[in-house]
């Protein structure tokens, strides 16, 4: 299933986090945009809040939101598509 809302989101995140490894999520945060990837390592890893994110980057909270969205479904085509080398 698709991560549609934050809860989904928060929730493919979690499930990611426990049944990847460090290695495999790094290479998977590495597809994406840089924006779009710091935006994840704020919010994931730094436990930053997207209005805080917001700041740090000069950007919207709207595109703040729009990049999170984004890179959580990348990560989810990512880990759902055909095996990766």
């Amino acid at each position: 299933m698709i991560p549609g809302d934050n809860k989904q989101r928060q929730a493919f995140w979690q499930q990611m986090m426990q049944q990847y490894t460090a290695a495999e999520v790094e290479k998977a945060l590495h597809t994406l945009p840089v924006e779009v990837e710091k935006v994840l390592r704020l919010y994931y890893f730094n436990a930053m809040s997207f209005s805080d994110i917001a700041d740090k980057m000069d950007r919207s909270i709207s595109v703040i939101y729009n990049h999170h969205n984004r890179g959580i479904y990348k990560l989810w085509q990512y880990f759902n598509q055909s095996p990766r080398s």
